[in-house]
């Protein structure tokens, strides 16, 4: 007897059609939960396929019942399908617009159950949805034009102008606000709130830790603010934090972040863009001696980074509205591409990054370069420094007492401590060689 398997979260069988109210039930608890899932009729719990008689209506009342009794409406594919010598039915189906009942009654897939939808969660894949997502964006709030923060709005137009994605003309706010429908008749849209508002609608917490326990922060910030405004403090907060190299190339010096800055903006943009803006939790940027993680109070989707970065996919829009504004201002692409684009700039530069996934949250976590300058001396790092500067070279000892203003002596015990810790080598004989600098 042939057998297909186990049933998982998106595979369920059933042994006859007169298990259709069950059969509805996991349909709408698989596209509550992946978005997607398959039904056969004709098939043991146990995954043995026993066949069944189709009548020639048989495969239109199931469309039919179907249809009527799960809202809102699916168009699954229904077909037979014929196993050895046993037919039976396939349904597949996929939709995006969570969340799904039947007769009224939410389910969710949890492994090979399906169960009525907690509030809570519910109210999660409401907000998933997007129509609900499109219809919150364009809502529009009782704020007006003096609840606009003039400075943020004037550097958007400004990028957006230099960008290319704006065309310059004169204008007041809010011909500029009305002309990007982000106010209508004097008021302020949601999604016009959130990018260019003074209420400061959202929060992201910045913490620097001293250790990898990740235990009494060195450095704790709380910023409030748009959207414009949080990328460009957070931005701003990671880049102070970050340890920066420097290569000197025919005489032009050049600073090189520990992890590339295109990479970090389009984590943070897209933290901020597609995230869940009435999560009980807030944004936060976790720095410690080995990783930065952001975390995003919202939900991914089905599918995970590496499915972007390794598959052509749609990109998941979560706020269209947001993300064609934020796009018109920054070098960034859509979620999709903009991963890929992350992963690229991360692999030419040895950054490895990784991916955690929470109940109503996930985040990025990028591996920070070592720092090697950590455990040396101040006299050291004076070397060092001189060393970055000057084509990673030091040519002698005479050089380095001048730099410490120190006798030899002292001066050999510091160029001691920086062949030890490996931070320097000597090229060449004692007589005609140099300090090289480690990279």
């Amino acid at each position: 007897m042939a057998n297909l398997g186990r049933e998982n979260e998106t595979l369920e069988f059933k042994e006859s059609t007169a298990e259709y109210e069950k059969a509805c039930k996991a349909i709408v608890a698989m596209l509550n939960k992946s978005g997607r899932g398959t039904i056969y009729f004709g098939v043991k719990d146990n995954g043995d396929v026993i066949g069944l008689n189709i009548g020639k209506d048989t495969l239109s009342s199931l469309a039919d019942r179907i249809k009527s009794s799960i809202k809102p409406s699916i168009y699954p594919t229904i077909l037979p399908k014929k196993i050895d010598d046993k037919t039976i039915i396939s349904i597949t189906f996929s939709g995006n617009n969570k969340p799904y009942a039947y007769k009224g009654s939410f389910y969710i897939r949890v492994e090979q159950q399906n169960l009525i939808v907690d509030p809570l969660v519910l109210r999660e894949l409401i907000k998933e949805s997007h129509e609900y997502n499109d219809l919150w964006e364009n809502e529009i709030t009782n704020y007006e034009i003096d609840n606009v923060d003039e400075e943020t709005l004037n550097l958007f137009y400004k990028r957006a102008v230099a960008m290319g994605r704006i065309n310059k003309f004169d204008h007041t706010s809010e011909e500029l606000l009305t002309q990007l429908n982000l106010m209508i008749d004097g008021k302020l849209t949601n999604a016009g709130l959130y990018l260019f508002g003074k209420k400061c609608p959202l929060v992201f917490k910045a913490v620097e830790y001293p250790t990898i326990e990740r235990l009494n922060p060195i450095d704790l910030k709380r910023f409030e603010g748009n959207i414009f405004q949080l990328i460009d403090k957070v931005f701003n907060f990671i880049n102070q934090k970050m340890r920066w190299s420097v290569e000197i190339n025919d005489l032009q010096r050049k600073e090189n972040p520990e992890i590339p800055l295109v990479a970090l903006r389009e984590i943070i943009v897209n933290s901020l863009v597609h995230c869940d803006y009435h999560a009980d939790s807030e944004h936060q940027i976790s720095i410690d001696p080995d990783y930065i993680e952001i975390y995003n109070p919202g939900t991914f989707g089905e599918f995970s980074p590496l499915d972007y970065v390794e598959k052509i996919l749609p990109s998941r829009t979560k706020h269209k509205t947001i993300q064609e504004i934020v796009f018109k201002a920054f070098d960034i692409e859509t979620l999709g591409r903009g991963l890929k684009r992350m992963d690229n700039a991360c692999k030419e530069n040895n950054v490895s990054w990784s991916f955690n996934k929470f109940d109503f949250g996930f985040s990025f976590i990028f591996k920070r370069k070592k720092n090697k300058y950590k455990d040396i001396s101040n006299d050291a790092k004076k070397i060092v420094n001189f060393m970055e500067e000057n084509h990673e070279i030091l040519e002698n000892a005479s050089i380095a007492m001048s730099i410490l203003n120190k006798k030899s002596r002292f001066t050999y015990q510091v160029i001691k401590e920086l062949t030890d810790h490996d931070v320097i080598k000597r090229i060449g004989s004692n007589k005609t060689g140099y300090w090289k600098l480690i990279k």
